[in-house]
């Protein structure tokens, strides 16, 4: 497991100028000062969709049938301007402006020059009921770099607590070496979480796959994150309804500045991408989500 972010490291950071997807400056500040690297602002625009909401946004005069070059420069002038109210300037890299009709398309092939995404779970055109906007959604699933999900409740700094779950399949343990790396620069405290999942016949029954499914955490919390160890607790839940369930009631119940997910799971197909129980958390907690896609390991 030596896939982890590099140092210095590029942060890639899609917004689309509005104070939902502003939220997602402050988290990948704290990712650039952990890895001495810089964040990139991305707006992804299209000239004849786009043009009301850079109109409302801005000061400039943007007509659809002006200059494209002169537009895309007062574009990318205001996107430095917007960036720069929320980020120290020594973090900050050059704006990147697309040109392109499918947003999350242009992100993820945007994504390829950067070691990680961090955006907004929602931004301009997203409902405030829906916590996982459609371009967000679609980034996670078409995505291959490591991606960071802040939600508009989400409370990410000062970090001191993360969440790292498991289900004992290799998919999951894409996750691990990024909750390693992550705690072991930031100090945070790490909780591994296994849900075991189903009904028994007895509350023995139960208990004893609550204790051998502890050992088995312990194992490989020992293999695959010695460097934290002073620091790690090992946690099994149950849940009848859902895995989903479980870690979302945990959640509610604990607080966490940081949960760090694979995609995909023991019973998920890799051509899905991104596995429903991540999907469902990251739609009903208000936390931060880094999921982790299983070529990343």
């Amino acid at each position: 497991m030596q896939h982890i972010l590099p140092i210095p490291c590029k942060i890639l950071v899609p917004v689309d100028l509005s104070e939902f997807s502003r939220k997602a400056f402050p988290v990948a500040q704290v990712f650039a000062q952990l890895y001495q690297g810089k964040l990139a602002p991305c707006l992804v625009y299209d000239v004849h969709s786009n043009m009301d909401g850079f109109h409302y946004y801005s000061n400039g005069d943007f007509h659809c049938d002006g200059d494209l070059l002169e537009i895309e420069r007062q574009i990318k002038n205001h996107l430095r301007q917007f960036a720069a109210t929320s980020v120290a300037e020594p973090y900050l890299d050059e704006a990147l402006t697309i040109r392109d009709i499918h947003p999350a398309q242009a992100i993820v092939e945007a994504s390829k020059s950067f070691d990680l995404i961090v955006m907004s779970s929602h931004g301009r055109s997203g409902f405030s009921r829906l916590l996982l906007g459609s371009i967000a959604e679609k980034v996670l699933r078409l995505g291959y770099r490591p991606i960071v999900i802040v939600e508009d409740g989400s409370v990410f700094t000062p970090l001191q607590r993360i969440l790292l779950t498991t289900d004992f399949s290799s998919a999951s343990y894409a996750a691990f070496p990024y909750a390693q790396a992550i705690a072991a620069a930031s100090g945070a405290a790490v909780d591994l979480l296994h849900v075991v999942h189903g009904h028994f016949q007895d509350k023995a029954q139960q208990r004893a796959m609550c204790e051998a499914r502890q050992a088995q955490l312990r194992e490989i919390a020992a293999q695959y994150l010695p460097r934290i160890a002073d620091r790690l607790r090992c946690l099994v839940v149950t849940g009848d309804d859902s895995p989903h369930q479980a870690i979302r009631q945990h959640l509610v119940a604990q607080h966490y500045n940081l949960v760090i997910m694979a995609a995909l799971g023991r019973s998920e197909h890799h051509a899905v991408r991104l596995g429903s129980t991540v999907a469902a958390l990251i739609r009903s907690v208000h936390t931060v989500f880094m999921v982790i896609q299983s070529e990343s390991y």
